[in-house]
């Protein structure tokens, strides 16, 4: 609903059979979140692509957005916080998901797509509990 009042097209395409990955759901969902708030502020968002696919051993979550990319100079600015702030403690949710998932050994990806906005992927290993 927040996507709608803000203009924001959504779209979802969610794999129908992935095997299940224990994780820490409250961790994977705020750093959903996050990145979802994070796109309602960026400069030109309008739609946003969620889709979920199974590689390998793994399960894919890629967030997509048609948005400005960052400019060439901020680097990974959307990770580091000190390029983009306008206040402190702005922007500090993204640098806060790749910790929380870096430390729990979820690869968190943020890759800049030429013309077309940015791709964020999580990827949560498929295991089985007490592995």
């Amino acid at each position: 609903e927040r996507l709608e009042q803000n203009g924001i097209r959504f779209y979802a395409d969610l794999a129908a059979e992935l095997p299940m990955a224990y994780i820490d759901y409250k961790q994977i969902a705020f750093c959903i979140r996050t990145i979802l708030n994070a796109l309602m502020e960026a400069p030109g968002v309008d739609e946003i692509i969620i889709t979920t696919r199974q590689d390998g051993g793994d399960i894919v979550i890629e967030i997509l957005d048609n948005g400005t990319e960052p400019p060439p100079e901020s680097g990974e600015g959307l990770v580091f916080p000190a390029s983009i702030l306008k206040e402190m403690g702005k922007n500090l949710g993204l640098p806060l998901c790749r910790t929380i998932l870096e430390k729990s050994g979820t690869p968190f990806l943020i890759e800049k797509q030429s013309g077309r906005g940015t791709k964020y992927t999580i990827r949560l290993a498929i295991r089985k509990e007490g592995d």
